[in-house]
């Protein structure tokens, strides 16, 4: 016992003989400065750690894992950034490319998704958690932002003003916690920019009052490179606040320097530090622009018409606790920072302290924002020329910050406005929320529809509650003794209705748009990831692999295949009309793959295919399944065609037009591709309309297609095909309209889904069949008609004579990899004759091909894919893909910032010359 209480008193003694040498050796004077700092400013600490506290409170009440079984993943966190994390961490971890990746469709710059939504430092702490704690470290970095936003603001205010630690406290926790930071923070690229506000906006006053650009250069490069979309926000805002800061304040005032002209030398110089700003992000700015270009900027057509949004109370109402609305197109702007904001702007137009240049100044920001947020052209104009696709007013924060600065002055002239007119305030606010309650209607959205309401009894009552409480406290501290103490009552009871309001908003937004429990993410994603490491151990080339288990359509990032499926909004325009023509469901950002078939699963380079083990599992009947441990099964596609191919130059002349059906798509690619116009890859199956009821057919001969109406409006009308089996193996459906009306497709009383609308508009398996099998295929419909296209092949299946031995062919001038990775390919092709490679990469000039050493020109294949030319004879080739914006970008970056650490130098060369000549100037004055 003795002998172990020695080893523990030595180890004791060694350890901390060890810690102490580490500190002397960190202990520079850097570092002690960086330690004073700390303890000096310690006061503003509650900032940064008073709404982490209130945010994490209201996830525990909210029963967010760990502490009970749910997940921050709602709206785009649950189908987008949660999987673009998972990339983030394998990407830390070295398992995956920051430039590429083919775990989205097909094929794409990764570097994009990065640039707009994973460029924050903070992201980087999903690499701290274990990869099945995703969902826990999201929650981490949201909260961490949101205590780091309440801390800039404080140091925003702490620079700015007065030294009073509960004023800081509670007006950060204002901002931290305000509407806009509730409803968007599970969009967090976004937050960032709320951190970096403060520190611009102080950056700009410092650049005006001394001409220090070391804040306003840092801060605003940082909040670009965070987000490059909401930066763009942040720019505008700097032009306006720099304007109304200078309007705001004389001459004398905020020219230090004494210089002449200083107004447009202070111009001069906030262009200059903003063009050096834009420059450090250029790594982040060009690369994205560069992404843009593959789609997103054509998103939308955008009307610019001057049209009104809503009318001003609306805008009013949104400063109350409780008037949250919806997150969807129909909603208003997130302008609500507390209830106290409200009440001290009067104080702050009544306050003597402020003069009235600044109060004009101020107003007329404040009424810049709102012409914003009404008029549709400039709305427009602050979102990048594009409307949002719901969560609408992406710059409201601009508004809220300034409110706050301007509510901040109120309180600290609260001393020099009587109790009279403060009641007053109270009085017009209670009545002003009279009115709201009587004229403005919300459109919320209630199990799942939308409803138009007005705000809620429920909203005024606590906000008439909560003027009164806090009525009362200022009262108190104007008379009372202890007036630090109602200081200090007056934050917690801020900090109280922070909690109130951000869970009245999360509530609204889960209501809004739903949830996952953390069991329906990590369940879905581990049961796949068992299966893809088993692939990728049993086969470590390269392939492409898909599945008919489904959650969302970025799944693929978190399982770690080389899929189809997609959702983002830095899509490849030119990848999505190809794979629509293939017959997959594609919209304006979602490609999603529900089921394929033997050609194009083939082109694709699709090989393994994962599907559950019931008989409905809609894969070919022609790949050889493989069974695994937990209910699933592996399907191997034995047609799949590698990553690059020869083929007839026939393919040079395919385009992508409009074609009957897939499969004719399918047969005409097929057919370029080996030198003729197309290639009967599909059987049409024999089918017969078997019946009809309540249903009347009319040929529509001037649409060329045939309408079935319905003759009793009561009735439901239906009809049947009925399908012969022309193989054994899966048959294809594809059924083309033009209208989307609904219907109930049923096979053999089975049913399928509601063809025509949305995802299901596509083409389908309908099934595996043996030889000479019926099938019946019903559709049940309440409209006055369905309208098909005339066609012949709405069902067929894969003709066995002659796609084997086109496959075959394709093979035989194959690429054979030999080593790879997301962003190089190399391996050897033997091609018989002179021809064009075809490979399944999307189309990116930043894709150079090289063959036996020598740089070729690649092309546009089908108008999407990667081309190049190839000579007969045996060959080495060699893919790359590299992105010039991305290192031009970085040489900009690197550039600029090199620029940056040379003025800071020339700058501190300069101020230390002239402090040591005013020290001369002081000796010299001196008597002896």
């Amino acid at each position: 016992m003795n002998n172990s209480k020695e080893k523990f008193s030595d180890f004791a003694s060694r350890l901390s003989d060890r810690l102490s040498s580490i500190a002397n050796k960190i202990n520079t004077p850097f570092v002690q400065k960086i330690g004073n700092t700390i303890i000096s400013k310690r006061y503003l600490l509650p900032s940064l750690f008073i709404p982490m506290g209130i945010l994490l409170i209201v996830f525990i009440c909210l029963g967010v894992y760990p502490f009970y079984t749910q997940t921050i993943l709602t709206l785009d966190m649950n189908g987008q950034y949660v999987y673009f994390f998972e990339q983030l961490r394998d990407i830390l971890y070295g398992e995956a490319s920051l430039l590429y990746t083919f775990e989205r469709s097909l094929g794409g710059e990764f570097f994009g998704y990065y640039t707009y939504y994973l460029a924050s430092p903070l992201s980087f702490i999903v690499a701290l958690f274990p990869e099945n704690m995703i969902t826990e470290a999201i929650l981490t970095i949201m909260i961490v932002k949101s205590g780091l936003a309440g801390f800039t603001f404080s140091i925003y205010l702490d620079r700015t003003k007065k030294k009073n630690t509960f004023a800081f406290t509670m007006f950060s926790v204002m901002y931290a916690l305000c509407s806009y930071a509730t409803m968007f923070q599970s969009n967090t690229m976004w937050m960032d920019a709320l951190i970096w506000l403060p520190l611009v906006a102080l950056g700009i006053e410092s650049l005006v009052k001394e001409g220090k650009f070391k804040l306003f250069t840092i801060a605003l490069a940082m909040t670009v490179w965070s987000n490059y979309y909401i930066g763009y926000m942040v720019c505008i805002f700097v032009a306006l606040y720099f304007f109304c800061y200078i309007c705001a304040h004389p001459n004398s005032e905020i020219n230090a320097l004494n210089e002449t002209r200083h107004k447009l030398k202070s111009l001069a110089r906030i262009a200059l530090y903003s063009l050096l700003a834009l420059m450090m992000a250029g790594m982040v700015l060009l690369t994205a622009y560069y992404s843009l270009q593959f789609g997103k900027s054509d998103l939308q057509d955008n009307s610019f018409d001057p049209t009104l949004r809503f009318d001003i109370l609306n805008l009013i109402s949104k400063l109350f606790i409780g008037s949250y609305d919806t997150i969807r197109s129909e909603g208003t702007p997130n302008l609500y920072a507390g209830t106290l904001l409200v009440m001290l702007l009067p104080v702050y137009f009544m306050s003597k302290k402020v003069t009235g240049r600044e109060k004009i100044a101020y107003s007329v920001l404040c009424g810049v924002f709102g012409v914003s947020f009404v008029l549709n052209t400039i709305d427009l104009v602050w979102h990048g020329f594009q409307m949002p696709i719901w969560l609408n007013y992406r710059y409201s924060f601009l508004l809220t910050f300034i409110m706050l600065t301007m509510a901040y002055k109120g309180y600290e002239s609260l001393e020099d406005v009587n109790c009279k007119f403060i009641g007053k305030s109270c009085v017009f606010i209670v009545i002003l929320l009279a009115i709201i309650q009587k004229l403005v209607t919300f459109r919320r959205y209630q199990n799942g529809g939308p409803v138009d309401i007005t705000p809620s009894y429920e909203m005024i009552w606590l906000s008439i509650g909560l003027i009164t409480v806090y009525f009362i406290i200022l009262y108190a501290m104007k008379h009372s003794k202890l007036p630090q103490t109602m200081s200090a009552i007056l934050a917690i009871v801020v900090c109280i209705e922070a909690f109130s309001s951000t869970m009245i908003n999360w509530i609204g937004e889960i209501v809004d748009a739903g949830w996952a429990s953390r069991e329906n993410y990590r369940e879905y994603v581990d049961k796949l990831e068992y299966i893809t490491d088993e692939i990728h151990k049993n086969d470590a080339s390269f392939y492409r692999t898909e599945k008919t288990l489904y959650r969302k359509p970025n799944d693929n990032l978190a399982i770690n295949i080389n899929g189809i499926s997609e959702f983002t909004s830095t899509f490849n325009r030119d990848t999505m009309k190809f794979l629509n023509k293939m017959g997959m469901y594609t919209s304006s950002q979602t490609t999603r793959f529900f089921s394929g078939n033997e050609v194009m699963d083939s082109i694709l380079g699709i090989k393994y295919m994962i599907g559950s083990d019931n008989e409905h599992d809609y894969v070919s009947g022609l790949y050889t399944p493989h069974s695994t441990s937990n209910g699933l099964v592996v399907y191997e596609n034995p047609y799949a065609l590698p990553i690059a191919y020869g083929v007839s130059s026939k393919i040079k002349e395919a385009v992508l037009s409009d074609y009957p059906s897939p499969f004719d798509f399918h047969e005409y690619l097929l057919g370029h591709m080996m030198g003729q116009d197309r290639i009967d890859a599909f059987k049409s199956c024999d089918y017969t309309v078997s019946s009809l009821y309540n249903c009347q057919v009319v040929n529509t001969a001037d649409q060329n297609g045939t309408s079935y109406y319905r003759i009793d409006g009561s009735k439901q009308a239906t009809f049947t095909f009925t399908i012969t089996a022309s193989y054994d193996g899966s048959i294809y459906m594809f059924l083309p309209t033009q209208y989307s009306t609904p219907a109930v497709c049923y096979i053999n009383d089975r049913e399928l889904c509601t063809l025509f609308q949305g995802e299901t508009y596509r083409a389908f398996n309908i099934g595996n069949f043996k030889k000479g099998d019926t099938v019946d295929v019903t559709l049940k419909f309440e409209a006055n008609r369905i309208f098909l296209y005339n066609y012949e092949k709405y069902f067929v299946q894969v003709n066995e004579e002659i796609f084997p031995e086109v496959i075959d062919e394709l093979k035989s001038n194959g690429l054979s990899v030999e080593s790879y990775s997301d962003t190089h390919f190399y391996g050897k092709m033997t091609i018989d004759e002179s021809k064009s490679v075809f490979t399944s990469i999307p189309y990116d000039k930043n894709w150079k091909v090289f063959v036996d050493g020598e740089r070729v020109s690649t092309y546009r294949n089908v108008e999407s894919m990667v081309g190049f030319d190839i000579a007969k004879g045996e060959h080495t080739v060699e893919i790359k893909f590299m992105p010039t914006e991305f290192y031009v970008g970085l040489s900009f970056t690197i550039i600029g910032t090199g620029l940056f650490i040379v003025l800071c130098v020339l700058d501190h060369k300069k101020r230390k010359n002239k402090t040591d000549n005013e020290k001369k100037e002081v000796v010299h004055v001196l008597p002896h």
